[in-house]
């Protein structure tokens, strides 16, 4: 593998999100498959962030450093941060995973770092989890099939 498409996707970001200057890049991987799908892994010493390039669409996962690998969909995140610290999210239903990262790490960063602090990191897992759940139920009872990333399992 070779490093990712998704860099040029990073360097947009990190001209609209200052905090990003402070995450070094853990993993940078292209996979030869054709459909160009990449991953990328960024870390600070407070959170970590995945993009994930699927078949052209980037989705955002977030992670604590102290459960690495445990990622949570940043859809699932929100959610679970406007039914805990910060209900003003509730009213962003319906944004792409870009759109969310945007917000979230420019308008609500003090809050993601506290989630997924050593202190909250098991409870936002534990309700993150729940949440995951509950969405797939809901979709499973819809018939809805469009909400492909909770089907796929993580990369």
């Amino acid at each position: 593998m070779q490093g990712s498409s998704l860099k040029s996707v990073l360097e947009d970001l990190r001209t609209c999100i200052p905090i990003l200057e402070e995450f070094t890049i853990e993993r940078d991987e292209e996979e030869a498959d054709g459909f160009r799908n990449a991953v990328l892994v960024l870390a600070n010493q407070h959170l970590r962030l995945r993009l994930v390039l699927e078949r052209g669409l980037v989705y955002a996962d977030l992670a604590s450093p102290f459960w690495p690998e445990e990622w949570c969909s940043i859809q699932v995140v929100v959610r679970y941060l406007s039914e805990t610290i910060v209900p003003s999210l509730a009213h962003l239903a319906g944004l792409d995973d870009l759109a969310y990262l945007i917000i979230l790490l420019d308008k609500s960063y003090a809050d993601l770092v506290n989630a997924f602090s050593q202190a909250k990191a098991s409870a936002t897992l534990w309700g993150t989890t729940r949440i995951k759940r509950q969405l797939a139920r809901e979709i499973a009872s819809s018939g809805d099939t469009s909400n492909k990333r909770l089907r796929t399992p993580d990369p």
